[in-house]
């Protein structure tokens, strides 16, 4: 039966600036829940050799919802970040485990075992190459078979008790003079350095000192080189444009503080913050000329954000996707900056990605709960839980479609589970 919460939990412990963890579930228990109230749909069996007899899972969408659980799969430790790149889901789990999965059937594909832990700092992945960032140093696998293909260690950082710097963001870079051809890897140290690194063998090609640490995942547009890059200090927040071949920076400005990771759609560049410059505004979205940095429009939010939320962009519909700190969430008008609706849901946001599915809007919040909102109206459509299982968190998702990749932790088995979600406009 589905569980009523008296309040929400604390929030879970943050390694760093590094993504926040949220978690997993065990073998057994009850997998979606809502808060509608009505029927079962009918039970989805996992595989005996993934779960001991009579620990099937039972969906309880909300009525009127439809949640089918494709598969499910048990990992060794939590998922720590879960991409979706053509065909494969890519795993980077917690331990320093890297394995791929089929997204149709979740057919497992290779698996790597590392000699340092991931963290849960989102891969850079292109048809070639997977760019990891561990926990002192960054690592280069090849698509296809898994196999490393180089190792490098980070800065030392002499006022560090280990002497060493922790591994940041990365980032793949095409050479637009080549159609894209895959050229350098950036990589960024939590002493904000970053390095222009050569895809092959790692070797470095360029260097950028850093001003504050690295707040969030970087951006690549790969039709010019550019990598769109975000500082923190603890005053203010600095955007670069930087090309990426060379290093060399093409414009910069100051931004407010507490910002969402940069997104970039088409031509421009999309950033949300907030509103800690004593303008008066909580938070804000804006989109800039990724050429020139020229603003385009702006538009007021009710609340700041987290470095490491990642906001969602469909650029064929023209709307931006995003949750900020305090759960309201908004679909934007790419080309005006439109609110086109804005929802207060239920529990607070602290780090995560948002999935722009075909019919809906997916994130994660504090009340252990997947939140899915139909895309069209906003209107709350669904919440995927698992009950059973009190520490259970979700602490990563991507989507290909309707169907949400949702990666647990803090439970036994540690699962990642393809849901579909049915009833897309």
């Amino acid at each position: 039966m589905i569980a009523r919460r008296e309040q929400s939990p604390a929030r879970p412990p943050r390694r760093g600036r590094a993504i926040k963890h949220w978690v997993a579930l065990g073998a057994l228990g009850a997998l979606l829940a809502g808060c509608f109230g009505g029927s079962d749909v009918a039970q989805t069996s996992r595989t005996a050799t993934e779960h001991p007899e009579g620990s099937e899972p039972t969906p309880r969408p909300e009525p009127g919802t439809a949640v089918a659980l494709a598969w499910s799969k048990t990992l060794a430790h939590w998922p720590g970040t879960v991409t979706v790149s053509g065909s494969q889901v890519i795993v980077a789990d917690g331990q320093g485990v890297i394995s791929t999965y089929g997204v149709d059937d979740g057919t497992r594909g290779w698996e790597v075992r590392l000699d340092e832990l991931t963290g849960e700092v989102l891969p850079a992945i292109d048809d070639h190459t997977v760019l990891l960032s561990a926990v002192d140093q960054f690592i280069a696998l090849e698509r296809t078979t898994g196999a490393t293909r180089w190792s490098v260690p980070t800065d030392p950082a002499p006022a560090a008790g280990d002497g060493r710097s922790l591994a940041m963001g990365v980032a793949l870079v095409g050479d637009p003079s080549r159609a894209g051809a895959p050229a350098i890897a950036v990589t960024a140290s939590d002493t904000g350095v970053l390095r222009g690194r050569r895809i092959d063998d790692g070797s470095e090609v360029w260097a950028v000192a850093g001003d504050g640490w690295l707040a969030g995942p970087m951006a690549v547009h790969n039709p010019s080189g550019a990598v769109v890059v975000i500082s923190q200090t603890p005053h203010a927040a600095l955007v670069r444009v930087l090309d990426g071949l060379t290093g060399a920076t093409r414009w910069s400005r100051e931004i407010a503080p507490d910002p969402a990771a940069p997104v970039i759609a088409g031509d421009v560049l999309i950033l949300a913050a907030g509103g800690d410059d004593g303008s008066g505004r909580a938070g804000w979205i804006e989109s800039l000329d990724l050429a020139t940095g020229r603003e385009r429009w702006s538009t007021e939010l009710p609340a700041g954000f987290e470095p490491y939320q990642v906001p969602a962009v469909d650029t064929a519909a023209g709307e931006v996707a995003l949750v900020d700190r305090m759960g309201t969430a908004s679909l934007i008008e790419l080309a005006t900056g439109r609110i086109r609706w804005q929802v207060a849901t239920e529990g607070v946001i602290i780090a995560g990605r948002v999935a722009l599915t075909d019919g809906f809007m997916a994130f994660t919040n504090s009340k252990r709960e997947v939140m899915v909102l139909e895309r069209d109206t906003g209107r709350r459509w669904g919440k995927i839980t698992r009950d059973q299982e009190p520490r259970s968190l979700p602490i990563s998702i991507a989507h290909v479609g309707d169907r949400l990749f949702v990666g647990w932790r803090w439970v036994e088995g540690s699962p990642l589970d393809a849901l579909d979600l049915a009833g897309a406009g």
